[in-house]
């Protein structure tokens, strides 16, 4: 499992790490703001599953297909390609499964949103 990622898709998804305090003691855990209660975060890069019940409602559009290599004009790879898209952002990533593809396209996607909104100008008068 990509640690990184699956930590990155879990927050994105609304999942929060916090620590909290049970009596005398102190737990970190993993907590979900849309549900009460004490969630782990699925495995999301292993799990398309998973994907589509956490990941994929934050999303406009999804699309994943299967490529073949093929003898011909163009050689093309083998894995699955996986395409997402929120408003005007869209992003496509190829893996060897498809919950791999499914999140390396959705990590991206973040990575855009998080660029778009870091080269917004919060002072318009500078």
């Amino acid at each position: 499992m990509n640690k990184e990622l699956n930590k990155k898709l879990a927050e994105w998804a609304g999942f929060e790490f916090k620590k909290v305090k049970f009596g005398d003691k102190v737990i970190p855990q993993w907590l979900l703001e849309k549900e009460w209660g004490h969630w782990e975060p699925p495995n999301f890069t292993e799990s398309l599953d998973a994907c589509f019940k956490w990941l994929v409602p934050n999303v406009e559009l999804v699309s994943i297909a299967t490529r073949r290599a093929y003898t011909g004009p163009i050689a093309v790879p083998n894995g699955y390609w996986a395409t997402v898209s929120i408003g005007a952002l869209a992003q496509d990533e190829q893996a060897d499964t498809p919950a791999l593809a499914l999140c390396l396209a959705i990590e991206k996607l973040i990575d855009k949103e998080e660029q778009d909104e870091g080269n917004q100008n919060p002072n318009p008068t500078t």
